[in-house]
C-alpha cells in the first residue's frame, strides 16, 4: 500500500515528537504495520543527520538584509549586554560595528535627521 508524505511525517511525529509511542504501539493504534512504521522513522533519522541544524547554517550576508530583517535585530538586541548580546551577534551573523550603525541609522532617522526624500 501506498502512503502520502504527510501520513508518513505524521507517523514519526508521533513517534519522535512529545508523548512518543513505540513503533509496534503506533502500529496497533493506525492499522500501518510495525516494520513500515520502523523505516519511516530510520529514514526520516538519516535525513534529519545529513540537515545542519539552524545554528549551522551559514547567515545571509547582513548587507543584504531588508529593513524589516535589521529592524527585527535591533529590537531583539535592545538591552542585551556582553555574553547575551554576543550570543545574539553569532547567531544572526554580525558584527557589533554592524548593529552599531544600524542603530545609528534608526536613530537618525526617527529624529528626523535622517534623508528621507521627500514626496512630489
Amino acid at each position: 500500500m501506498s502512503y502520502t508524505d504527510a501520513f508518513k511525517a505524521e507517523m514519526v511525529k508521533r513517534m519522535v515528537g512529545p508523548g512518543a509511542v513505540s513503533a509496534a504501539a503506533l502500529s496497533r493504534q493506525v492499522g500501518v504495520s510495525q516494520p513500515t512504521l520502523s523505516q519511516w522513522l530510520r529514514e526520516a533519522r538519516r535525513v534529519a543527520a545529513m540537515t545542519p541544524p539552524p545554528e549551522e547554517k551559514k547567515p545571509t550576508d547582513p548587507q543584504k538584509w531588508t529593513p524589516e530583517e535589521k529592524l527585527r535585530v535591533l529590537v531583539m538586541a535592545q538591552g542585551l549586554e556582553g555574553e547575551e548580546l554576543g550570543a545574539l551577534l553569532r547567531r544572526e551573523g554580525l558584527h557589533e560595528a554592524q548593529l552599531n550603525e544600524w542603530r545609528q541609522v534608526a536613530a537618525g532617522a526617527l529624529s528626523g535627521e535622517g534623508r528621507v526624500p521627500k514626496s512630489v
